[in-house]
């Protein structure tokens, strides 16, 4: 492929200052069958939510594709029962062949219902949602809150009277829990600790050993945390990164963003009032008509008139040296006139379409070695100007696999060089939970919309933490 380009993005105005701006809302979603909202998760831009009893009762939310979506276009399910809780369940895994990621996501349902207390919801990205399994727990019982890790469930539940903690793994079997002198409306689990809470009293539950939970202390429910904005009827909300989400009682308005305004992590190097990043790298980045790259889309996510993009990205660059490469690119974001006070580098599909088949592994090995190596080259290059320096991981491939030391591998070994080489608040991950198909890589190789978008979500949380 051929092709270059330098886009530079400005958001309107003449002038700006390079400082946190106040969170605001910024989409709203109308959800279908007046659905009003009680509980909603998020995570990589994807929100969820359950709703008072109606023809809707649950409802996915591809907030990261940015547009407000029309009420009959939301992906929603109804439900015997009533819903009381929700969490999201996410996992990937390699194919033991191919090294393909294989990403799966779920949400677990809190259910009213006798015989079936948690549903498991399939909720795969762009596709519709149904049920795709239940748990029955024993006796006659409804399941009021639910929490996931990897690896177990934590359920409180109501049990012919009796209020009960429960840990499951995620097949259904119980593996212990303990009584609790009264209900549970939420589970929140941080390492071995479970804080199990109603609106009154707060559980604190050791579950080190998840056969055998222990009930550390009891305290009084503190005041629940304010909302990043005051927007009336807002019944639960949930940070995502850089934004928020709210479950709000309003008409055509039931999800609502909230762009938190988080303060970008590098500096106004030069004063000008502007924090300008560059984005260097290949054709997953280069601007092209009919797609709006991650880097672009960041400068939409971020929304401030204090923050441009330089996009001097080439098709068919690589990070070590060749007729399109990111040495060039970086002496021209460098230039003192394109007031560059920050750099993205990604660089890695055309390095590794370069690497040979090798049967030795020890060959295979060196290739990867002297990618990294010529990443921190340039890294060491841009800092040394005083310029903050970030490197994204490569995202998976789903075609043009191979064998042995095939594509994915090679991707693998890369990115784990790039986690060894530079420190974590330096990357950019472009690389876990990204789905190995058509959906977010249409060719194998080369983003979707939805895939850049997902790429400018990560980003924006690198550049914000």
């Amino acid at each position: 492929m051929k092709g270059s380009g330098i886009l530079l993005l400005l958001a309107l105005g003449l002038t700006a200052q390079a400082s946190a701006a106040s969170p605001e809302i910024s989409a709203r979603w109308d959800l279908p069958g007046r659905a009003k909202p009680t509980r909603i998760v998020s995570s990589d831009g994807r929100a969820f939510a359950i709703t008072k009893p109606s023809a809707v009762d649950f409802v996915a939310l591809d907030v990261i594709e940015r547009e407000p979506t029309a009420a009959q276009a939301v992906p929603s399910l109804g439900v015997d029962g009533r819903l009381f809780d929700l969490a999201l369940s996410r996992s990937q895994e390699l194919d033991a062949t191919t090294n393909l990621p294989l990403v799966r996501e779920s949400i677990y349902l809190a259910s009213s219902e006798n015989d079936a207390e948690l549903l498991i919801a399939a909720v795969p990205p762009g596709g519709p949602i149904s049920i795709g399994g239940a748990i029955d727990l024993p006796g006659k019982a409804n399941a009021r809150a639910v929490a996931v890790t990897d690896g177990l469930v934590f359920v409180g539940r109501s049990s012919s009277g009796e209020q009960e903690f429960v840990i499951l793994d995620h097949a259904g079997q119980i593996l212990g829990g303990l009584h609790l002198p009264k209900r549970v409306d939420t589970i929140e689990v941080a390492g071995d600790v479970a804080v199990a809470s109603n609106k009154r009293l707060q559980f604190q539950i050791d579950v080190s050993d998840p056969t055998s939970p222990l009930l550390v202390s009891t305290a009084i429910t503190p005041r629940p945390a304010d909302p990043p904005l005051n927007v009336k009827g807002t019944k639960d909300f949930v940070l995502d990164g850089p934004m928020a989400y709210l479950a709000v009682k309003k008409r055509d308005a039931e999800v609502q963003e909230v762009n938190l305004r988080m303060p970008l992590n590098f500096p106004d190097l030069d004063g000008d009032g502007f924090l300008t990043l560059g984005c260097a790298g290949d054709s997953n980045t280069a601007p092209v008509q009919g797609l709006t790259k991650w880097c672009e889309r960041l400068a939409q996510l971020v929304d401030d008139p204090s923050f441009r993009v330089v996009n001097v990205s080439v098709a068919g660059s690589t990070a070590i040296p060749s007729p399109a490469s990111a040495y060039d690119q970086v002496a021209t974001l460098l230039d003192p006139a394109l007031a560059i006070d920050a750099v993205v580098l990604s660089f890695g599909t055309n390095d590794t379409n370069l690497v040979h088949f090798a049967a030795n592994p020890a060959v295979f090995e060196s290739q990867l070695d002297e990618i990294a190596a010529h990443l921190e080259i340039h890294h060491a290059t841009i800092e040394a100007t005083g310029r903050r320096a970030y490197v994204a991981t490569m995202p998976p491939r789903w075609k043009m696999l191979f064998g042995p030391n095939g594509f994915n591998e090679r991707i693998i070994g890369l990115n784990e060089r790039i986690q060894q080489a530079f420190p974590p608040e330096d990357i950019v991950d472009h690389y876990e939970f990204f789905y190995a198909g058509p959906i977010e890589i249409a060719d194998g190789v080369h983003l979707t919309q939805r895939g850049q978008n997902k790429r400018a979500w990560r980003a924006l949380v690198a550049l914000t933490h």
